[in-house]
């Protein structure tokens, strides 16, 4: 999936934090759980208004199967969304891989040598309970921002990017010519 130079190397993989699926998902959960709730008032009114019981119960729980279907189908949107949005920092680059639906993906890349800004955002007292926040980093391209959001503990992140962009400058600056010559 990833293709990495011969002298490149995985440093760090960061996703969003798992309290971000966690809630994402729970509403799915009450969804699922509502007509459990539901069918049996619904059904003694319908057996109420003299229609079949035995037809109505079988219906109500028929359409209950499929509504679960179609839960599990946005649950397992939701967990590729979760688990194929991924973060990459090498050696030499960032990736933003964003899983966009269950059928296509955005793959963005910057060298570490062209970012110029990287900024934490922690949006609460939660996200800063849980240690999970928002990225910012600023490039040198024409109008790319990395934006990455809800990332599991940011602060070091950040600091591992900062690290790699400071290797990666180092070996771009050549050491000053040492003159021997004595006067």
């Amino acid at each position: 999936m990833i293709n990495l130079a011969p002298d490149e190397h995985i440093v760090y993989i960061a996703r969003k934090h798992s309290f971000v699926f966690f809630t994402e998902t729970t509403f799915i959960f009450i969804l699922a759980l509502l007509p459990l709730i539901l069918i049996p008032g619904l059904e003694s009114i319908l057996i109420a208004n003299a229609l079949s019981g035995v037809y109505v119960g079988s219906i109500l729980w028929y359409l209950y199967m499929l509504w679960l279907i179609v839960l599990w189908i946005a649950f397992a949107y939701v967990w590729t969304d979760y688990y194929l949005d991924v973060w990459v920092v090498t050696n030499k680059h960032m990736m933003d891989i964003d899983q966009r639906g269950l059928f296509s993906r955005k793959v963005s890349t910057s060298r570490l040598d062209l970012i110029q800004d990287v900024t934490v955002t922690i949006p609460g007292m939660l996200a800063t309970f849980l240690d999970y926040g928002d990225i910012h980093m600023q490039t040198a391209a024409q109008s790319r921002e990395f934006t990455l959001k809800n990332v599991a503990h940011p602060n070091k992140l950040k600091d591992i990017i900062v690290k790699e962009q400071d290797k990666v400058a180092d070996k771009k600056i050549p050491a000053a010519p040492q003159n021997n010559t004595i006067v």
